[in-house]
Formats: C-alpha cells, structure tokens, sequence
C-alpha cells in the first residue's frame, strides 16, 4: 500500500526515521511541545478510510482529561508518530479496498 506525500512531510519522515533534527523548528516540533505542555500522549494513528483516492486518519491522544481523537492526514501525522514511537495502524476495509484496487 502506498499513500502520496509531499516533498516536506517526505523530508520530515526521512529525517524522522534517522533521528535528526533540523536547524529550525517544524510544527511537528511545535505539537511535541504542546503534548508535552498538556500532559498527552499520541497512543496511535489508525488509517480509517479511503474516499475518492484520499486517506483519512485518526490520531489518539491520551491526556489527563480523557482520550483525544483527532481527524488528521496520514501525511502530516506519520512523522509525528515516527518522531514519538507511536504504532500506526490500517483498518481492515481500507486494506481490503486498497489490495481490491491494486488487483483490478
């Protein structure tokens, strides 16, 4: 399965995978900070859906106050994820549409 990224979300996760930094923060750095400020932990990303060719995510948060469940891109989030440890993960009818697809 492949999802289509940008040249800066593909930058930002190849420099995520190898554990870099770059020389000016990112927002990806900007939402570590304010997990940290909140007391939160992102648990997961869960590919939840594919429409007209377009992936849809959800990002768990766990926080003091209960469990957040974010809509985001899986583009912009997987670096997150990476950035954290965070598992990502595929529902089952998004794999199944997507091999469905690529069978065709």
């Amino acid at each position: 399965m492949s999802i289509v990224i940008g040249h800066c979300e593909a930058k930002a996760l190849m420099v995520a995978m190898q554990d870099g930094d770059f020389p000016r923060p990112l927002s990806y750095d900007l939402l570590e900070e304010i997990l940290e400020n909140v007391d939160g932990e992102v648990t997961r990303l869960v590919v939840h859906a594919l429409k007209d060719d377009t992936y849809y995510a959800h990002l768990y948060i766990d926080t003091p106050d209960g469990e957040w469940v974010l809509d985001s891109r899986p583009s912009d989030e997987m670096v997150l994820v990476t950035r954290l440890g965070a598992p990502i993960y595929l529902k089952q009818q998004v794999y199944e549409r997507e091999t469905s697809k690529s069978q065709a």
